[in-house]
């Protein structure tokens, strides 16, 4: 996507792997988007969320992924007192 100051947002924030600040264009119009982006310096992917064209959350995208396999873990383990 390439920036247009009308109809795209800036916002600032800091690679969620190393760290490094980085600019994310956001496009305004849409009211809610989830996607990924890789770092422009470590190449790792990030999930971005937006609301209303400005930034919400930047995570890892694996952040998701090792929640869920805990999750899995612990349920495996849990049993039902009798």
């Amino acid at each position: 996507m390439s920036y247009d100051p009308l109809f795209t947002n800036l916002a600032q924030t800091h690679c969620p792997y190393c760290g490094v600040p980085i600019t994310l264009i956001i496009d305004p119009i849409k009211v809610h988007q989830s996607y990924i982006e890789d770092c422009e310096v470590c190449c790792r992917p990030m999930e971005v969320t937006t609301e209303d064209g400005q930034l919400i959350d930047v995570k890892r995208e694996d952040d998701l992924a090792i929640f869920n396999l805990k999750t899995m873990f612990i349920i495996s383990l849990w049993k039902p007192i009798r």
